[in-house]
């Protein structure tokens, strides 16, 4: 999984300028949800070949990525490909309902798509708990709080913090001192200021929503059955963005 992961931030980072994060989760009546995550950098993949091809093909960073499978391929059965064996079976039993694919335009790698297939609050809280190495770059915290009636959203989830924690301990520099750490965070937060990412989350239920308490100008009901959120990673560390409607809590409940 380590190696899955690793791959999934190199990405990440390579092609933040140019790119577009899609996500789409369905809410079950059974409290269990299922979500799919698609990265699109296909204009920053055109431009980093075209620009850095001897740094990047150093890096074997392309390469990597135009490995992954073509088709949906859990954790689990990536993890048995490359010789790893998982003992612990709350390990195997998340990692096979977690999938990851590349996609293509043509022979152009044009981006990646994570699945995760009816998770459950529990399996969540285990992505949480487990180490740094096998940490997830997104942030899934407002995936657990389901009911299968009930929506909580927590606003403040709103961030790239575990991107910015996985850009420093998979580049070899958790062991910089405190002063070295402020430093790099405050780089971090320079550079997400400069990106232009886009993040949509398309948030649906089985059952029709019944209301919808509190307000944030990021979060709209588009219809019956779903919720739209919608910002840019350059929104989240602007410290002068002046919002309207910002509470910190928005719950969702359906009939």
């Amino acid at each position: 999984m380590k190696n899955i992961l690793l791959i999934v931030v190199a990405s990440i980072l390579l092609t933040l300028q140019s790119c577009s994060m899609y996500s789409e989760t369905t809410f079950h009546k059974d409290a269990a949800s299922s979500t799919q995550i698609d990265f699109d950098f296909k204009e920053a993949m055109q431009f980093a070949k075209s620009m850095v091809p001897d740094s990047l093909q150093e890096d074997q960073k392309l390469d990597d990525l135009e490995k992954l499978p073509k088709v949906w391929t859990s954790f689990y059965d990536m993890e048995l490909k490359d010789g790893n064996k998982i003992k612990n079976q709350d390990s195997a039993k998340v990692m096979k309902k977690m999938f990851i694919k590349s996609n293509f335009d043509g022979k152009d790698l044009a981006g990646m798509s994570m699945k995760f297939d009816h998770f459950t609050k529990s399996d969540y809280e285990f992505l949480e708990i487990a180490p740094s190495d096998k940490k997830l770059p997104v942030n899934t915290n407002n995936y657990k709080d389901w009911d299968g009636k009930k929506l909580t959203i927590n606003t403040k989830d709103f961030n790239l913090s575990d991107l910015e924690k996985l850009m420093t301990e998979n580049t070899g520099e958790e062991n910089l001192s405190k002063e070295e750490l402020q430093e790099k965070a405050e780089q971090t937060k320079m550079m997400l200021k400069m990106m232009n990412m886009k993040i949509t989350s398309i948030v649906k239920f089985e059952n029709k929503i019944k209301s919808v308490t509190g307000k944030h100008d990021w979060i709209h009901q588009i219809d019956d059955y779903t919720i739209k959120i919608s910002f840019t990673s350059s929104d989240l560390v602007d410290d002068d963005k002046k919002l309207i409607n910002k509470d910190e809590k928005i719950v969702i409940v359906t009939e």
